[in-house]
């Protein structure tokens, strides 16, 4: 089912495949890139869930992680711009973006990769990754077709 992936980059990172999880937790197969810079910086990670179950629209088919010292360059969103290439090839029509609902930094890059806003709300306890601790969160869809 799935090909072999290629590292990616575009003009402003480079995403070097890193691992593929077919037993993820969630249920559905992960691939995890590092996000390297220009200067060939490791400057954070980002994955790739396929598919679309009742767990994606609260875990989201794309986590990044951006390291703190290496924020505010927009490297996520080049990065999630990379990572959209892969979902097309998939015929993936859509992806969800969580993030909670105070990291105002990942909102404006969602918003900026074009995010449209569903809803703000906790975590069902029926979803796998379910933690009493969790902060609520906001759902974002962003069409790739």
């Amino acid at each position: 089912m799935f090909k072999p992936i290629e590292n990616i980059e575009n003009e402003v990172v480079f995403l070097k495949f890193d691992i593929r999880n077919e037993n993820d937790p969630s249920g559905l197969p992960r691939d995890s890139f590092l996000i390297y810079n220009k200067k060939n910086d490791l400057v954070g990670k980002i994955s790739l869930l396929y598919g679309y179950d009742k767990n994606v629209r609260y875990s989201g088919h794309i986590q990044y992680e951006i390291d703190p010292e290496d924020r505010g360059h927009n490297y996520a969103y080049y990065a999630t711009k990379a990572i959209e290439k892969i979902a097309k090839e998939y015929v993936m029509k859509y992806l969800y973006i969580v993030t909670e609902i105070d990291n105002i930094p990942s909102k404006k890059t969602i918003e900026k990769l074009g995010g449209q806003f569903q809803e703000t709300t906790d975590v069902p306890e029926d979803v796998w990754f379910f933690n009493a601790q969790l902060k609520p969160i906001s759902i974002y869809r962003l069409n790739i077709d």
